[in-house]
């Protein structure tokens, strides 16, 4: 392991050239830093001896800027001189000693940093130009004092690196844009031939989390189209056949007490539709479902699992499952507004000896404190309070936790049905922008924890921005106010998949991806589609708004891709189950080598599913 000094070689100014130069900060008195006293308490869960003290700092890097600007930067934006210390480059100040051990953490280039924006704002905000060939990356470091081994400090590292979405860093990189062309390739999947066994090695190898019965169902309609799929056509039907949107759970058959019965999602459909409350308004057709609160107003309430990702990124898991539920009551009829949050989450026994948590998996303990940490940070930051909410424990937790996230929101009566788009209609993206963070999100859901998961599911994981959340709320407000959106939609699971492909049920569409605004280059066309880059949003607007609406976006600081919305006729693949219709999700023709267009028609990807049976005892 380098020194703490060396580790910044690269980035002093006097280093010609230093392409990216560094500021780091570090609290004055770190007995109040509540990030170090966390820390303490992982070190002593994890029982690493010699370690006497511990400081936690940032680090802020910066590509092509001068040293001047950089040390405009330090002075104006990032320095706090009462309570801060920071230093540029290697100059490192006495109060800072030089550590035994050290863990660097920082973000993986192809997923969202949240804190980018906010700083990209404040160096324009000081006159500093953000020119072609700038970049901003932030890390933090972790020194330790007295007796660290080099053995607990990669104990203590693979506590703190999420492998998932972060990097340990070993010295100041080289550069910090994420370097790659465009890529328009287009794959075409050679399934036509395959046996059962390569059929599962494809499954597995794509993370497309398909069985056989599902892959043979697959190859099988191909045969009769007499072609090769491509790869967005494989990856978009295992997304809306995964246990996220297709909910294969919820619709399969039931065996209790040896008696087979209809499925639970079928028997709560059907149950709801004999009551017919009137005070129901809307339910299983929307993002939420909405209640009568009175004569004006309904109540709209969604709740949903992210037990997944929060299984290998507990704080980032979570934070993206209230992120998405709040998403989902914006997204309900014709916009509604949200006004809290609440969550129900389980975990396995605190107590539990770290040699009986399975290989690859989080202890109860780090699971706990992050899941906890990232409810409280999104609603917080986006300014929604947690009204409600249950925690609980058991041994069949210990593995994969339970986090169930959930919103509440409001809306007018008379706009509580779910739009639909009119015919000339544009389609609007807006909100953030498409990277490959998410990417298999969906069928993530229907995997088992391994070993391998967080190796192997490394970008299922979405990173959510609560800051930009905010801004995207502030604009749908007005333009509900305004009646300018004739339906609305979020990007979930599934990306645009699902989210576009809703609009055009029964008339089919086209979108460009290319239109898209990304965070680099090198998305592959499959990726652009499938993405679950959070924050995005997706409106159905007339031609003559789309000006006013853009503008808006824009002043709010909100990317706004514009979709034309051509018709094309839609095409439907069966589920396993004879007779009933499953996916409807692929192109209506094959796409060139390098077309960057999806052609989907659909309502909700997933009618039928495949003939999974559930035992359960009362």
């Amino acid at each position: 392991m380098p020194s703490f000094h060396s580790f910044f070689a690269k980035s002093s100014p006097e280093s010609s050239p230093a392409n990216v130069q560094t500021v780091s900060v570090f609290p004055r008195l770190p007995e109040f830093d509540q990030k170090r006293q966390l820390i303490q308490q992982q070190i002593a869960d994890l029982d690493i001896p010699g370690i006497e003290d511990v400081r936690v700092g940032k680090m802020y890097l910066f590509e092509r800027f001068t040293e001047q600007e950089v040390g405009r930067i330090r002075e104006e934006v990032l320095q706090e001189d009462t309570h801060l210390l920071s230093f540029q480059g290697s100059e490192i100040p006495e109060g800072i000693h030089d550590p035994s051990q050290y863990v660097c953490v920082a973000y993986q280039k192809q997923v969202t940093n949240p804190e980018i924006d906010s700083l990209h704002h404040a160096i324009e905000r000081l006159g500093i130009p953000m020119q072609e060939g700038k970049a901003c990356q932030t890390a933090e470091f972790v020194l330790l004092y007295g007796q660290a081994t080099e053995e607990g400090r990669k104990k203590l590292s693979k506590q703190l690196v999420n492998l998932s979405i972060q990097q340990e860093l070993q010295s100041v990189p080289e550069t910090l844009r994420m370097v790659a062309e465009k890529n328009a390739t287009v794959e075409v999947i050679p399934i036509l031939q395959m046996d059962a066994h390569a059929l599962d090695e494809l499954s597995s190898s794509r993370r497309l989390f398909l069985d056989t019965e599902e892959m043979l169902c697959i190859q099988n309609h191909f045969k009769g189209l007499g072609r090769e799929p491509t790869d967005c056509e494989i990856e978009l039907i295992a997304q809306s056949w995964s246990e996220h949107c297709g909910h294969k759970t919820f619709k399969s058959d039931m065996i209790i007490n040896g008696k087979r019965k209809k499925p639970l999602y079928q028997r709560l459909k059907a149950a709801t539709t004999a009551i017919n409350h009137p005070g129901v308004i809307s339910c299983f057709v929307d993002n939420s479902g909405v209640v009568r609160f009175d004569e004006n107003t309904g109540v709209c309430i969604k709740a949903e699992t992210h037990s997944a990702p929060a299984a290998i990124e507990p704080y980032g898991g979570t934070e993206t499952g209230i992120g998405g539920v709040i998403r989902d009551i914006l997204a309900t009829g014709l916009g509604a507004k949200p006004i809290g949050v609440f969550d129900v989450i389980g975990f396995g026994p605190l107590d539990v000896d770290r040699e009986d948590v399975p290989p690859g998996c989080l202890h109860p303990q780090t699971l706990f404190r992050e899941v906890v940490a990232g409810v409280a940070s999104y609603g917080n930051k986006v300014g929604l309070p947690n009204v409600s909410g249950a925690v609980f424990f058991h041994e069949g937790f210990t593995a994969k936790p339970v986090v169930l996230a959930g919103s509440i929101g409001l809306i007018p009566l008379e706009k509580a049905q779910k739009g639909k788009p009119q015919p000339g209609d544009i389609i609007l993206i807006m909100g953030g922008k498409t990277g490959k963070d998410g990417i298999h999100g969906a069928t993530f859901s229907s995997g088992s924890m391994t070993d391998e998961t967080k190796e192997k599911d490394s970008t299922s994981v979405q990173i959510g921005y609560p800051v930009l959340k905010r801004r995207i709320m502030d604009v749908l407000e007005i333009l509900f106010q305004k009646n300018k959106i004739h339906a609305i939609n979020d990007v979930g699971g599934g990306g645009l998949s699902s989210a576009v492909s809703e609009y055009c049920e029964g008339t089919g569409g086209t979108v460009e991806l290319s239109a898209l605004t990304t965070k680099y280059q090198g998305l592959k066309p499959w990726e652009h589609y499938l993405s679950e880059s959070q924050e995005r949003m997706v409106l159905a607007l007339s031609p003559e708004d789309v000006e006013e609406v853009v503008a808006l976006c824009k002043h709010y600081g909100l990317s706004a891709d514009v979709q034309p919305r051509r018709q094309q006729t839609p095409h439907y693949i069966r589920g396993p189950r004879s007779g009933q219709s499953g996916s409807r999700l692929r192109p209506s023709r094959r796409p060139a080598q390098g077309d960057r267009r999806c052609v989907r028609g659909a309502s909700h990807p997933f009618d039928s599913n495949p003939s999974n049976v559930i035992a359960a005892v009362k």
